[in-house]
């Protein structure tokens, strides 16, 4: 069991006792403080903390300090006209309490006179509020035992009736041994949930020692119709018995299609956990539990506060099968509804457990169009010690953030890059139903109202744009989570999923023209033509082959889907003829540029790259028959003129 909260303060005097509020225990409970320390200071600060008893160490024998009181105040005299009111402060003037929103009223008093031991004097609670909240202290005698401290010495006994709503703080004996008594008490509230049923200005009336004060509270009930267009629901526990010795009970009413809408293949399932099974204290089961279904016909019927009287609607239980699923979940299949429903669950807090109470309810269904559907609204009632019993509706969370120009392609969101209007992002929630919205013109997009889970994240690619690399570096708040990815919710926002483009490049065009050269100028000629089936094969400026291809009958070729970059262009020459000279003219669209051609392409088509080719066969053979012929006439004069001559000049002599 957790021990009650402490508050401290000092007073004025010159000892500075200190000042210490604590709920009573069995040591304490029917004392007089008869050995109380003899203070002569005549200025003495008190406090008074009003303790709602939600553990079982706080309510040990709490009929014996109702009785005591009583005796007390038998014994004493109302002293409400010598009770001073110096100060009525409330610590809030807006409250929500269907988030678990309280408020505290701090009173400043002065004794004026004259008090014993045994006088008392009064608070009543205005209208809209109560001390108890939705705890359930039928097992108190529906009472409760605040005390004003001045430190381990109790000034005053009181005791709050919450059927009544009255306080009454009795003086003990100290007050025998003083003058001019001061001091401060603070009461903590919660909303009166049947008298302020609505949203709205109300005017807290305090009577306070017969003294009536005023002050503002502004009540808002949210999150009695919450949900999401056609699965909505919510609830509250609105009583919980937490203490040990009394009967272990709470009601929980839950609101089943608030809103109205049209829905289909309704089923509610009510869970006595949330997350964990073995996280709650609840019992939900046949023996301990009783759940009942009320029809409430329409949206106007029902109260933003939960305050729900049985008898304002038609008990329709024996109408719907409800399916109790071992000790913490049951399941009511409502089918097509289009009004809302109450059910009223009243159970079991596990006496063993000092776990919190906690509860989960799921709404699932379809709209007409068969789209499925379902929300999630968790309660919490937590043993707050002191400071009461307070609920908790469940938190909804956002998720987002950036799409951004990758204009470096680094995969990193620097400081000089900006956003990207209009980008379409998705999203997929838990049960597959899909949202979708667009960047901003900033980047920035989001989603609302998420529950705790999982959610798939789709980005569409912009026109003329492409997908930067992601995951880089090591910051997940700037990086590029791709075109999908998956965004977690675990009690906060998600605010890291971003995804980053750059520009696509356009891509370019290489060719052109393998030619006939039959002039061998290097230059081509209207009356000459393309060669066809020549191979061209393009590489990168590593050397690695990219593509292939021949030119077709005209002589053409080209290469198609190309970034900016460096490339080299290598002709196969064609079997049987010569490469023509290279760079003949003035003209680079006209000439031949060789075998292997270097090419830069620099957000242009280059269609430039020619080579052209001639027959060698025919030069060959003129220059054989012109070398053979002039030798042999030579060789053949210059012999048989000089060998006759010399040959007749011997025969005569």
């Amino acid at each position: 069991n957790e021990a009650p909260s402490k508050e401290k303060s000092t007073d004025n005097s010159t000892s500075n006792p200190e000042v210490d509020s604590e709920v009573l225990d069995n040591s304490k409970q029917g004392t007089d403080n008869d050995n109380s320390s003899n203070h002569s200071e005549d200025n003495i600060v008190t406090y008074a903390e009003p303790t709602a008893l939600t553990n079982t160490r706080s309510v040990d024998s709490p009929s014996r300090v109702s009785s005591d009181n009583s005796q007390a105040q038998k014994q004493g005299k109302n002293v409400n006209d010598s009770i001073k009111v110096n100060s009525v402060d409330t610590d809030k003037e807006y409250v929500e309490p269907n988030n678990g929103q309280g408020f505290s009223t701090n009173v400043s008093f002065e004794v004026d006179g004259k008090v014993n031991k045994g006088d008392y004097f009064t608070v009543d609670m205005p209208e809209y509020a109560d001390f108890n909240g939705i705890a359930d202290y039928k097992a108190a005698n529906n009472k409760i035992y605040p005390t004003i401290n001045d430190g381990e010495q109790v000034v005053a006994n009181g005791v709050y009736d919450t059927e009544t709503k009255k306080l009454v703080y009795t003086f003990t004996d100290y007050v025998n041994k003083k003058d001019n008594i001061k001091g401060q008490f603070e009461i903590p509230q919660f909303i009166d949930r049947k008298n302020a049923k609505t949203s709205g200005d109300y005017d807290l009336n305090y009577n306070i020692a017969d003294k009536t004060v005023s002050k503002p509270m502004k009540i808002v009930y949210n999150n009695y119709d919450e949900g999401h267009v056609v699965a909505n629901t919510s609830s509250l526990i609105t009583k919980a018995d937490l203490f040990n010795v009394g009967s272990h009970d709470y009601t929980q009413y839950i609101y089943v299609n608030p809103k109205s809408e049209d829905s289909y293949n309704t089923r509610l399932t009510i869970q006595g956990y949330q997350e964990d099974l073995n996280n709650s204290s609840t019992l939900l089961n046949p023996k301990d539990s009783n759940i009942e279904i009320l029809d409430a016909k329409s949206s106007d019927n029902i109260t933003p506060s939960f305050y729900v009287n049985d008898s304002d609607f038609e008990n329709v239980t024996n109408q719907y099968k409800i399916d109790q699923i071992g000790d913490k979940k049951a399941q009511i299949d409502f089918g097509h509804i289009d009004h809302p429903y109450i059910v009223k669950v009243t159970s079991k807090i596990d006496p063993n457990s000092s776990k919190d109470l906690r509860t989960r309810v799921i709404m699932e269904n379809e709209n007409a169009e068969g789209t499925k559907d379902f929300y999630v609204h968790d309660n919490t009632v937590e043993r707050l010690g002191a400071n009461g019993v307070a609920t908790g509706n469940e938190k909804l969370y956002n998720l987002g953030d950036y799409v951004w120009e990758d204009t470096n392609k680094n995969g990193i969101q620097d400081e000089d890059e900006h956003g990207i209007e209009g980008v379409e992002v998705s999203l997929t929630r838990p049960n597959g139903t899909v949202e979708t919205t667009t960047t901003n013109s900033e980047g920035k997009y989001e989603f609302n109202d998420l529950q705790n889970g999982d959610y798939v994240i789709n980005f569409k690619t912009p026109e003329g744009y492409t997908a930067t690399k992601a995951y880089e570096g090591n910051n997940a708040e700037v990086d590029s989570n791709g075109l999908s990815t998956v965004g977690t919710i675990k009690d906060a926002d998600n605010w890291t999923l971003d995804s980053g483009f750059y520009k696509t490049p356009s891509k370019y065009s290489l060719g052109d023209y393998v030619w006939y050269d039959s002039n061998k100028d290097g230059y081509q000629d209207n009356d000459e033509k393309g060669i066809k089936g020549v191979k061209v094969t393009l590489k990168d400026s590593e050397g690695n082959t990219l593509k292939t291809t021949e030119t077709d009958e005209n002589g053409k070729y080209r290469f198609d889907d190309l970034d900016s970059g460096d490339y080299t262009v290598h002709f196969d020459k064609p079997e049987g003829l010569t490469q023509t000279s290279v760079n003949s003219g003035n003209d680079d669209a006209k000439d031949a540029d060789g075998e292997d051609v270097h090419v830069t392409i620099t957000d242009h088509d280059d269609f430039t790259i020619d080579n052209g080719y001639f027959e060698d066969s025919e030069s060959d053979s003129s220059s054989e028959s012109e070398s053979d012929s002039e030798s042999h006439s030579d060789s053949e004069s210059h012999s048989d003129s000089e060998s006759t001559s010399e040959s007749d000049s011997e025969s005569h002599s």
